[in-house]
This record gives structure tokens, sequence and C-alpha cells, in this order.
């Protein structure tokens, strides 16, 4: 964390606070997990999650820059199996904005984010209270994006279907009941889940509705076979 530091502070101007956020500042990473599926062997790793707020948005050269840090930073290691960093930026005002209006991933990268560096310039804004109009307008702008987000992936998987492209099909299929579980505690309390398992979707949705159970029941051994192959 250190190297990348000073990478950053070295490659960006203005750097008012660097964060880490996500799986490592949460301590719920992934540090190396290889399995082997449908034949093929697979591994996956946490990422670095870091949001780099600066005094003015980068602008055009963010994501060169981003290349710069990440060439120095796999010198000399070993890129396919290292930890990878991604970044986020924001200018300071634009992201103390968000936190005033109780947008959900800017407040979890202020609740539960390290921060690596700070100048003392600036300070985080305290995320406010909404009125029942602004949470409804937030509410809203959540369904349609999460909801018409599922609906795009459930629309498109007859296509790989139509040409036998099963694991294709899957693919859609699964991302479109993930959106659509996502949607629900995003609307009732502003505020969404990352994970990809269904299980856990199911568990923080069904705390606002138990409808859920009648799209996805697991009463007998074949509804649960297809549920875990969902």
């Amino acid at each position: 964390m250190q190297q990348l530091t000073a990478l950053i502070r070295e490659q960006v101007k203005h750097v008012e606070m660097i964060v880490l956020f996500g799986s490592y500042a949460k301590n719920k990473y992934v540090d190396y997990d290889q399995r082997v599926e449908f034949g093929t062997p697979t591994y996956y790793m946490s990422d670095y999650d870091i949001a780099i707020l600066t005094r003015k948005p980068i602008g055009a050269v963010e994501y060169s820059l981003y290349e710069k840090i990440k060439d120095r930073f796999f010198e000399n290691k070993n890129r396919p199996f290292h930890t990878h960093p991604q970044f986020v930026n924001y200018g300071i005002d634009d992201f103390n904005y968000a936190l005033t209006k109780a947008h959900y991933f800017e407040t979890e990268i202020k609740r539960d984010g390290v921060i690596l560096y700070d100048s003392g310039t600036y300070k985080l804004a305290r995320r406010r209270t909404l009125d029942y109009t602004e949470i409804k307008e937030r509410a809203q702008k959540y369904f349609d994006d999460k909801f018409g987000r599922a609906l795009s992936f459930l629309m498109d998987a007859p296509h790989p279907t139509n040409r036998k492209d099963y694991k294709q099909a899957s693919f859609y299929l699964h991302q479109s009941a993930e959106n659509f579980l996502r949607t629900i505690p995003m609307v009732f309390i502003l505020y969404g889940h990352k994970s990809h398992d269904l299980s856990e979707l199911m568990n923080a949705a069904k705390k606002h509705t138990t409808d859920i159970f009648k799209a996805f029941p697991r009463d007998t051994e074949e509804e649960k076979r297809l549920f875990d192959l969902l």
C-alpha cells in the first residue's frame, strides 16, 4: 500500500486523499482462489480498490496515468498472479456532493474505507438525512438503473439459446437474477449489495419482501438443484 500511495502521489497532481475501499478495506478479500470450472482451470483474486480524491477531476489523461502507475507497481513482480489495483477518481467537491445526497457507492467508500493519504486541506462531508421527496427520487433512479439492466439481460438470454450457446445464456440469466435481486434493497434502503452470490442477495432482499421466494422456491431437492445451477 505504501508503494501504491507513493506512486499515485508521484503521478497524479493535486491529490488530496487516497482511500482504500472494497474487500481489502473490509478485510474480506480473496488472496488467491484456484478451481476448475467446466474442465477449465480458473483463478480469482480480489483487487485493491482505491479512490483518488483530487482538487479537480483528473480529466482526459486519467486512464493513461493509471496505466503508468500499474506499470511501475508491477515492476519486478509476477503481474498475472499479483494483486491488481483498480482506481476511481473524484474531484473532492463532487465526492462531497455525492455524500450529501447519500449516494450509496460514495457513502460506502467513506464508511468502510481506509485513508492511505490525507493532505489535510479538505474534510469529507457528512451524509445528510434526505427528505421524503429526495428519498423517492433516489429510489426511482436506482430502480430504473438496476431493474432496467436486469430486463436487458433477460431479453438477451434467448439469443445465445437459439444458437445453442447455453453457457452464455446461463450467464445472462444469472446476471438478470442478480440485478433483479439487487434492485430490492437499493429501493428500500438506498444501498446495494455487491455480492454475485444469489443466496446472499436473496438473504438481503428477504428483509424487505418475501415474494422473491415465489420466484426462487427451494422447497424440493430439484428446486434447490436448479437454484444452485443458476
